[in-house]
């Protein structure tokens, strides 16, 4: 009986460890690792743009995000941002899959424009690293800048 249970308590600690280190969970937006990326890429811009880069800078202070990955490839994105005085709330579901230590992500927005809805899809491709996600916006179409780098923690 002794051993019986020494096999269980070792099999229930392999099998608790493995699920530690799954993809699937909750990650928040790093707002710390972000605004230190951001500041570096910041100083390497022209003077010009600068001034537009710190906006986006200040905006990344008053932004929650988090990104849920559930079994079975379920995706749901929620982003809060507070800036000059409004909030807006976002909710975007989608679907994700991993290869190797690649993470896509790919979300859905319909929204209304007067009588008609339009969708929009997006994909974000995500690096995953021990407990974090460094995401990047794919580039838009016809533009030749890469989207923003969002950086994640596991909760």
């Amino acid at each position: 009986m002794k051993k019986l249970m020494t096999v269980a308590f070792a099999l229930a600690l392999v099998f608790t460890g493995c699920k530690k280190n799954s993809v699937e969970g909750t990650y928040n937006l790093n707002k710390e690792a972000m605004t230190k990326s951001m500041k570096e890429k910041i100083s390497k811009l022209p003077k010009k743009q600068q001034g537009f880069a710190k906006l986006m800078l200040a905006m990344v202070a008053s932004m929650d995000v988090s990104v849920k990955l559930e079994k079975g490839g379920k995706a749901t994105m929620n982003s809060t941002v507070n800036f000059m005085g409004k909030e807006k709330k976002s909710s975007d579901k989608g679907t994700w899959k991993k290869d190797g230590d690649k993470v896509m992500i790919t979300t859905t927005k319909i929204r209304k424009r007067g009588k008609k809805e339009v969708k929009k899809t997006s994909t974000v491709t995500c690096t995953l690293k021990g407990k974090n996600l460094t995401c990047q916006e794919d580039k838009k179409k016809g533009s030749k800048k890469k989207g923003m780098t969002l950086i994640f923690n596991k909760a």
